[in-house]
């Protein structure tokens, strides 16, 4: 995971290795880089990169949530979702499009044209259904987008952000969406 400010940027990883090689004018300098491996992270800013880290507790734990979330670009594409759908329920990845759908953004609608939106609906879209659990115990029913610090969750009540370290568990749907 990369998080990207004015004052530098951050990369948490939790699997494989990476190599961090800085950029500057233009210009790779390799002498420059630093090498990562799983459960640490860095920090990058004008006046270099600094030598990794060992992810904190609650890093670590963000990740692996983090981890069961399948990225789909091309959500609206029938023959991904169609696939999706055909593996047997256990095995079907949570699902997270990386565009953003405003007709799920119901504070975007004037309220008297606000359409009621069933968990169905949420579902055609996004092609499944996700219980996300936050660590003082409510839980959403719906899909969910990860968006830097923050998750998205889109439900029949309307859209929810709620920062990532406040999310305790992110499981499929079990329910019949009506």
């Amino acid at each position: 995971m990369c998080t990207v400010s004015d004052k530098g940027s951050a990369i948490r990883l939790s699997s494989g290795r990476v190599k961090v090689i800085p950029i500057i004018r233009g210009q790779e300098k390799e002498n420059a880089s630093v090498e990562m491996d799983a459960g640490n992270k860095i920090e990058t800013s004008e006046k270099g990169i600094a030598s990794p880290i060992a992810l904190t507790d609650n890093e670590a734990m963000e990740m692996q949530t983090l981890e069961k979330v399948a990225l789909i670009p091309d959500i609206q594409n029938e023959k991904t979702v169609e696939e999706i759908r055909k593996k047997p329920e256990n095995e079907r990845p949570v699902i997270v499009p990386v565009e953003i759908i405003p007709i799920l953004e119901t504070s975007e609608i004037a309220p008297e044209q606000n359409p009621a939106i069933t968990l169905k609906d949420i579902e055609l879209r996004y092609g499944s259904l996700s219980v996300v659990e936050t660590t003082d115990g409510k839980t959403y029913t719906g899909a969910f987008s990860q968006e830097g610090r923050n998750m998205k969750i889109f439900t029949t009540e309307g859209t929810i952000t709620i920062p990532s370290s406040r999310i305790s568990r992110v499981s499929k749907y079990r329910g019949e969406a009506k």
